[in-house]
């Protein structure tokens, strides 16, 4: 009996039994790996829950001050300065008492102002009545020549309503990086520009400062970019910081819905 048949046979069995050893080592590597990733993306999933859990205490506290300071402080605030003019109707003008009472009525006017412009920061009802694109408009006009800075915006295409959680999030990543910019940038200029397409909002906010390493300051809480960094990953946005000598951008990318569930 020739040993050849058999040598051949065996050769075949070994090559069988090491392709499908092979095979099942690289089926299980994959389901591992699979299994890792599932369970990677549920924690993921989970921190952004707890994110947003996080951020909405935050929104609804910050809302529930701004009713409170324009509802109940605003009117008392109103109220007193009522009285103060009731007292300049009632004494002699050009006497030191009438010129105390109307310097009391400047600032009582110039407080019952700043706590508006807290209140409408705290609780931004331009937001809910006309939307993220109207809303950033406002404020940049309300704070264009604050410091000696010119503050523009700008709207790129046409305006779509998103969720709330998502453009109340954009408006506070907004602000946040306008407030950075104000008071560390040394800029000039500062513009907010959003943009709207099919796919994505994209909001762009850049000055013509001194610019930083953005690597270094997300180290420090102090000025807020870890604040906007924890914003945009609870709405799962894209975040990009672009700094040189000659000014700062960051952008934000958020993904609309269905392009998300595509």
């Amino acid at each position: 009996m020739s040993i050849l048949p058999v040598l051949i046979f065996g050769t075949f069995a070994l090559l069988f039994m090491a392709v499908a050893v092979i095979s099942f080592v690289m089926f299980y590597q994959r389901r591992v790996i699979a299994h890792q990733l599932q369970i990677q993306q549920k924690e993921e999933e989970m921190q952004r829950e707890l994110l947003r859990a996080t951020l909405k205490a935050q929104e609804d506290e910050m809302q529930r001050i701004g009713k409170d300071l324009h509802d109940d402080i605003g009117l008392k605030l109103i109220s007193v300065k009522n009285k103060v003019i009731g007292g300049l109707m009632n004494i002699k003008k050009e006497t030191d008492e009438a010129n105390y009472l109307e310097q009391a009525k400047n600032d009582l006017e110039a407080i019952r102002n700043e706590i508006r412009s807290i209140s409408h920061t705290l609780y931004p009802s331009a937001l809910d009545l006309n939307g993220l694109s109207f809303a950033l408009e406002k404020i940049c006009k309300d704070l264009n020549g604050y410091e000696g800075i010119k503050i523009s915006f700008r709207l790129v295409g046409e305006y779509k309503k998103e969720k709330r959680e998502a453009e109340i999030t954009l408006y506070r990543i907004a602000l946040e990086c306008i407030n950075n910019a104000i008071k560390h940038s040394c800029a000039t200029e500062i513009n907010a520009t959003i943009h709207y397409t099919a796919q994505n909002i994209l909001l762009e906010i850049s000055d013509n400062g001194n610019g930083f390493d953005a690597s270094d300051l997300m180290k420090q809480s102090g000025l807020g970019l870890k604040n906007i960094q924890s914003r945009a990953k609870a709405i799962g946005a894209e975040l990009k910081f672009e700094s040189s000598k000659s000014g700062t951008k960051v952008s934000i990318k958020y993904f609309l819905l269905e392009q998300k569930n595509q």
